[in-house]
């Protein structure tokens, strides 16, 4: 599921943020903070809790959600 939002994003954004080499999610994360403008954080941000939301929804709650769906 991850997959299919992330390639919904800019290929710029995506491409960038896969370069970080941080083994560390808080490293990384903070790395992704520095290195990008508001506006393209602020997108990231959103995609990185649609993501967590829908995971957590099907672990939880046994709902599965479509990237597509609005």
């Amino acid at each position: 599921m991850a997959r299919c939002v992330w390639a919904l994003e800019k290929d710029e954004i995506t491409e960038h943020i896969c370069r970080i080499d941080d083994q560390d999610a808080k490293g990384w994360l903070a790395a992704v903070m520095k290195s990008l403008e508001h506006e393209d954080l602020v997108q990231v941000t959103m995609t990185l809790w649609a993501i967590w939301y829908a995971r957590r929804k099907a672990i939880h709650e046994d709902i599965y959600q479509s990237p597509l769906d609005s």
